[in-house]
């Protein structure tokens, strides 16, 4: 009996030490009752009973007609089982282009490895055509949920709306339908707060002809709530909104000219904010046009697109950083929950961007700014 005592506690130590050792890889099933058996010499009930005790202390869950698999770090073993070998999710993007979009892949799939589901990327290469069959295609290719980040041109797909409406599991990101009384679940960086947050920083260093350029318009975009951030903080200190110091990128037209036109022809404007997706036009007006930063000009970016280009720049950029990893890990997090058929409260999340300072903006005195 002492024997099998001792037996039974070796059988515990090598399965804690094969969890630890294998606690990161997903779905990793452990030797059978009968191998544990024949390793150690004993019983299959006592080996049976020694897997029991780690299923108990939540170290392992059993899948019928699988065998038995290490609980994955952070999880219980409920979330675990939850899922079975055909649940996947779906992260629809329009294109690979942007650091934004790799980050959000990656938190996405940070989040969904530590449970062992699937991501498939479906990738619409910015067609409205091929969003819909991508879309239309989902619930037939055992996609239980979807991530949505709709090409830029379409508001919202209303294929993605009706799978919604239907209580498809989907969250949309980066854009806002529950302003037009659409009740579903997004996620996105929180540009509002983030275009109020550039303002008032630059309003602190002494700036009052603040510029602010943009790409196109689109009411339920996280560009148009920048620019209202950035009206709500000029109306909050005292200063009144000129149209002037606001310019919308035109991209049939060359885009660098565009803006060192508007940089230049405002003598008065000390710094600018730039919403642009293609950072290497405005990187290019600055030295076509000899606009020295941040001596002539104050400059805050949304992004981190510029570090492409460091290595050529003669300044290093402020820039508000929408923390987009964490924005997809909390996309998934919220999509599982919604698969699981608990209540999403609330509809639409915010990630908080992150001013991080660079050398790119100037300290100025009121005598200077008159």
């Amino acid at each position: 009996m002492c024997l099998m005592n001792y037996l039974y506690k070796q059988i515990i130590k090598y399965l804690e030490e094969l969890i630890e050792e294998n606690k990161l890889i997903i779905r990793y099933r452990i030797p059978s009752e009968r191998q544990l058996a024949l390793k150690f010499g004993v019983s299959r009930i006592t080996a049976k009973n020694a897997i029991n005790f780690l299923v108990e202390e939540g170290k392992l869950y059993r899948r019928q007609g699988k065998g038995t698999f290490i609980v994955n770090p952070d999880f219980k073993s409920s979330d675990n089982q939850f899922f079975d070998s055909r649940t996947a999710v779906g992260l629809l993007l329009p294109n690979f282009d942007s650091k934004f979009i790799t980050d959000i892949v990656k938190g996405v799939s940070n989040f969904l490895s530590k449970i062992g589901i699937p991501l498939l990327i479906m990738y619409s290469g910015e067609n409205l055509l091929s969003e819909n069959f991508l879309v239309s295609r989902a619930k037939n290719i055992n996609i239980s949920g979807l991530i949505a980040y709709s090409i830029d041109h379409n508001l919202y797909n209303k294929l993605l709306l009706k799978l919604a409406l239907d209580d498809y599991p989907i969250v949309f990101l980066d854009r806002y339908p529950a302003i037009n009384n659409i009740d579903v679940v997004s996620i996105s960086g929180n540009p509002l707060q983030s275009g109020f947050d550039a303002t008032t920083y630059l309003y602190n260093k002494g700036h009052r002809n603040i510029g602010f350029i943009k790409d196109r318009d689109h009411e339920t975009s996280s560009v148009a709530q920048r620019l209202k951030g950035y009206e709500i903080a000029l109306s909050k200190k005292g200063l009144p909104f000129d149209s002037r110091l606001m310019t919308t990128i035109d991209r049939e037209v060359n885009i660098a000219n565009q803006i060192g036109e508007f940089l230049t022809s405002i003598p008065e404007m000390t710094a600018v904010i730039v919403s642009c997706s293609e950072i290497i036009f405005f990187f290019e007006a600055l030295e076509k046009y000899n606009i020295q930063v941040p001596k002539k000009l104050s400059v805050i970016i949304y992004g981190n697109e510029w570090a492409t280009y460091e290595r050529y720049l003669p300044f290093k950029p402020h820039y508000m950083n929408s923390n987009s990893v964490i924005t997809g890990e909390n996309a998934a997090k919220i999509l599982v929950d919604m698969m699981k058929n608990r209540e999403i409260s609330p509809r639409i999340n915010t990630v908080d961007f992150t001013l991080i300072e660079g050398n790119s903006v100037a300290d100025i005195t009121l005598d200077e700014v008159n």
